[in-house]
């Protein structure tokens, strides 16, 4: 597993704004971060293969993906403490 020093800048930086967002599209993160959507995406694909955060889809809106930060093990994941997400318009995403 890649060790929080071994990540780039930019993977740090979006783990961080997870933790205090909880849960966030890619249009919040650019946002909250200020990275280039070429930059995030690398960030996200780090933080995801490092299995430090989870992808999520929208489940009223499919074409709506939100990332946060991964809770327990594979397979038993608690969302961000969110138990199941059954809308991410309530969410404000």
């Amino acid at each position: 597993m890649l060790e929080q020093r071994e990540m780039p800048p930019s993977a740090k930086l979006v783990l961080r704004v997870l933790r205090e967002l909880k849960i966030a599209t890619v249009k919040r993160l650019e946002e909250e971060t200020g990275l280039s959507r070429r930059t995030l995406m690398y960030a996200i694909k780090v933080l995801k293969e490092a299995g430090l955060i989870e992808t999520q889809i929208c489940l009223t809106d499919t074409r709506k993906r939100f990332y946060c930060i991964r809770l327990g093990s594979p397979g038993n994941v608690t969302w961000c403490g969110h138990s199941l997400v059954h809308s991410c318009f309530a969410l404000d995403i």
